[in-house]
């Protein structure tokens, strides 16, 4: 997602450029979040819809930087408690407990 929305970034310039009356450009994952922006008069509005159906599921802003900043933010917390939780695994083996990731495993 973050790729996705750093290409629409670098493309909303090159489309405010050519001066539309009306243009969308999105990025839709296979379950129905996603990240676009249109262009109406000149003036950019970004949004993001959580959910593919429903209402009250999309969220519109101002720029691509207010998307950005929090799934940059997102992705570094997932990459700290990655960390976390692989530190903890490797420090509880160190010290002999066995623990199971699934049911079906037994002891070594």
């Amino acid at each position: 997602m973050i790729k996705a929305l750093k290409v629409l970034k670098s493309e909303v310039d090159k489309d405010m450029a050519t001066k539309p009356e009306y243009l969308e450009n999105r990025f839709i994952t296979e379950d129905g979040f996603e990240v676009a922006y249109f262009i109406s008069n000149e003036k950019v509005t970004w949004c993001i819809k959580l959910e593919k159906y429903g209402s009250d599921n999309t969220i519109f802003l101002k720029s691509g930087d207010d998307i950005e900043v929090p799934f940059n933010e997102a992705r570094n917390k997932i990459e700290e408690l990655k960390m976390q939780k692989k530190y903890s695994r490797e420090y509880l083996t160190r010290r002999g407990v066995i623990y199971f990731t699934t049911p079906a495993q037994t002891h070594q």
